[in-house]
């Protein structure tokens, strides 16, 4: 079980990861979806992989595996270059008038 959280969290990082570098993303907003669009892909992918135990144990690693993706997402919200940029451009104002 712990192998498969580890597994599901590598592919996580990697997706959020390539996705922020090949996509636009308007703002926070959409990333925030994006995260829970690739968590629930992986959290998917989790629930396929084959595993030994009773079902409390694979619900307790899946538990397990959701907070992790989520701290894996804060702290890429907070750390990553892309993001950052993206966070500062949702500052300036989309408009400037003229006279």
């Amino acid at each position: 079980h712990s192998q498969a959280v580890e597994n599901i969290r590598k592919l996580y990082d990697t997706k959020m990861k390539n996705d922020c570098r090949s996509n636009y993303f308007a703002g926070m907003n959409d990333v925030d979806e994006h995260h829970e669009k690739i968590k629930q892909e992986c959290l998917i992918e989790f629930d396929e992989i084959p595993k030994m135990g009773e079902n409390e144990l694979s619900e307790t690693f899946r538990k397990r595996l959701e907070e992790e993706l989520d701290n894996c997402y804060q702290n890429f919200r907070t750390n990553s270059i892309e993001l950052k940029i993206l966070r500062e451009m949702e500052r300036i104002p989309k408009y400037y008038h003229i006279r």
